[in-house]
């Protein structure tokens, strides 16, 4: 759960160094889940079996 906190803080960080009128698109994080878990509603957690 630790993990998860701290990547979503660290994704705010890095969206608020943005424009905002600068499109960000989907984003995904390299993880070794067993299945495919949303992070919000444009990133996923994607398991490393699945690539």
């Amino acid at each position: 759960m630790y993990i998860k906190r701290a990547i979503e803080a660290t994704i705010l960080k890095i969206s608020k160094m943005f424009p905002d009128k600068m499109n960000i698109g989907n984003g995904a994080v390299i993880c070794m889940m067993p299945k495919l878990l949303p992070i919000d509603s444009r990133n996923w957690y994607v398991p490393a079996w699945l690539i």
